[in-house]
């Protein structure tokens, strides 16, 4: 756990400086299990693991994030879907940057959960 709030760190750091993040694009879909969910208090990242990653993404960290400039409204409903497939152990169709770079070299960019 500490490692990985090692890691968020960085992630908040690195995009500090940004007026917004890395132009990421939707290309890739998967119907995957989520496996954990992981929101925080102190900041708008909502990071979700997946039972098996989908083969042929650029990035190979394990942690797929929403974006950070999402509307608060919009990440609730993200959220929401994203927890209730967890809480029903049903699979979910994601879309995400599957050719793109890891954001702040943590994790895998998500457009789409559905």
């Amino acid at each position: 756990m500490l490692r990985f709030l090692q890691i968020l760190a960085a992630a908040m750091m690195a995009l500090l400086p940004h007026s917004g993040l890395v132009a990421q694009t939707y290309n890739g879909n998967a119907v995957v299990k989520i496996t954990g969910v992981f929101t925080y208090t102190t900041s708008n990242y909502v990071l979700f693991t997946v039972e098996e990653k989908p083969a042929g993404i650029a990035c190979e960290k394990a942690y797929f994030g929403l974006p950070l400039n999402m509307t608060d409204a919009a990440r609730q409903i993200v959220v929401a879907r994203l927890l209730l497939a967890y809480s029903l152990k049903e699979p979910v169709n994601i879309g995400f940057d599957a050719t793109g770079p890891c954001i702040a070299d943590e994790f895998i960019w998500v457009a789409r959960v559905g």
